[in-house]
């Protein structure tokens, strides 16, 4: 990380804040009750997991705390804060610590955009060995690129039935499902009573486990064999972020709708071989704090009946019809590879 230096402090005319000035030009904002609950002075920050220095309920501390006093070198900043429930206590930074934990628009910006994934290019979906995952060195190079385009082909990989698994636990704990540790999706007449995925039927776009609290956080398929004689049978994906880009430009109020309006997804079957009760409400659409997309529930397979307010159900159907037509854009589909076992990893 590069050394920030300070070039000058002023506190505010409310004496609320202090506008640290950096040397390379950038200005950042501090708030009085912003820097007191995150002091760096000896005394207040953490140094051991679950320490808790700086009691925020505390009484004591006014709801108006002001800045008395502020000094400042190149590298560090010290302050005294009016009202402050130790006597005497300097609030204290580092001028790079400061720096880092900026929270202008600039600098939050900044963190949404490195942390925003790219989907890969159809044309250069990145490929990984599978002997590479005997280093860390080179699992940590596959997980990386999972994060920065969201799909990685793995080449290489044993035909033998339940290697996914072994795979799948070098990356991280295997997460155990409505249907075990391992799924696999063929065309078997007596499974396909359970689950549609187990006969020859297409199925429509989706995202697996919707009826869980939260979906799998890395989906391994392996596909073992693909005789010549079959036809279809292609698995497809379809890059959600930037269906969400388009569907949130073109139809901006009925984005709004399914980020705002829940549907019901569940998996109810006590007669199947291991019986499940699952069923969980929530948005289509999950915005975070920063209005950013950061998880889409899309399975028809797994909806429930819709039970929202009166006035919801129109503008709800509406805005699921214009998305729907929007997910099946023929630009916006890749084939993959045709898939016959799946496991989902932590």
């Amino acid at each position: 990380m590069a050394d920030y230096e300070i070039r000058d402090v002023q506190a505010s005319s409310h004496k609320n804040i202090i506008q640290v000035y950096w040397e390379d030009g950038h200005v950042s904002r501090f708030h009085s009750c912003w820097l007191r609950f995150n002091c760096r002075c000896q005394i207040c920050k953490k140094i051991t997991v679950g320490q808790h220095n700086i009691d925020k309920s505390d009484p004591n501390f006014s709801d108006q705390l002001t800045i008395e006093n502020a000094e400042f070198t190149k590298s560090d900043v010290k302050l005294t804060i009016v009202r402050d429930v130790i006597k005497d206590h300097v609030t204290y930074f580092d001028a790079n610590w400061l720096r880092e934990y900026c929270y202008c628009d600039q600098c939050l910006r900044k963190i949404i955009t490195d942390r925003q994934m790219k989907f890969a290019d159809p044309r250069k979906i990145p490929k990984v060995d599978c002997n590479e995952l005997k280093s860390d060195e080179g699992t940590f190079r596959m997980i990386q690129k999972v994060f920065d385009v969201g799909f990685v082909i793995l080449t290489g990989v044993s035909q033998k039935e339940g290697s996914v698994v072994e795979i799948g636990e070098r990356l991280a704990p295997i997460v155990d499902q409505t249907y075990g540790k391992l799924f696999n999706v063929i065309d078997d007449p007596k499974a396909s009573k359970e689950n549609v995925a187990s006969s020859t039927i297409g199925l429509p776009f989706h995202t697996d486990q919707c009826h869980y609290e939260r979906g799998p956080g890395i989906q391994m398929l392996h596909a073992i064999q693909f005789d010549e004689c079959v036809e279809g049978g292609e698995s497809q994906l379809v890059d959600m972020f930037r269906v969400m880009e388009i569907f949130r430009k073109e139809s901006p109020a009925d984005f709004r709708v399914l980020t705002r309006v829940p549907i019901f997804f569940s998996t109810i079957d006590f007669k199947r071989k291991s019986p499940a009760y699952i069923k969980i409400r929530k948005p289509v659409i999950q915005l975070d704090y920063d209005d950013e997309v950061v998880a889409f529930n899309w399975n028809p397979g797994t909806e429930n009946v819709v039970q929202v307010h009166e006035d919801d159900v129109e503008p709800f159907y509406r805005a699921y019809r214009k998305l729907s037509q929007i997910l099946v854009r023929p630009e916006l589909m890749v084939n993959a590879f045709m898939s016959i076992s799946n496991v989902f990893s932590g």
